[in-house]
């Protein structure tokens, strides 16, 4: 399934929840949205973090529950602000 290109105009959004959308990816433009600071995509088929997700620097919550990821990667320390961050129902054998 295919990120909805009419949201790239919504600048100011802050929360974003797209869940039980059958997602696999994300687009880079999800770093389009500066105030964002949380994304909950539960219930997608994410296989591999999404690495776009990783430059989106004010997220304080991301929840990623119940896709069928196996590994956080580094690059999720680029998240500093991160407070939250939920991989329930995902096998992780990997996190940094």
């Amino acid at each position: 399934r295919d990120f909805p290109p009419s949201l790239k105009v919504l600048t100011k959004l802050q929360t974003l929840e797209l869940i039980e959308n059958s997602f696999q990816s994300l687009p880079e433009e999800i770093v389009a949205f500066p105030r964002l600071d949380s994304v909950k995509l539960s219930h997608n088929e994410f296989l591999v973090w999404p690495e776009p997700i990783s430059f989106c620097t004010c997220l304080t919550e991301l929840e990623f529950r119940f896709n069928a990821m196996k590994e956080i990667p580094k690059s999720v320390k680029n998240l500093t602000l991160l407070t939250h961050l939920d991989m329930t129902g995902n096998e992780v054998r990997y996190c940094p």
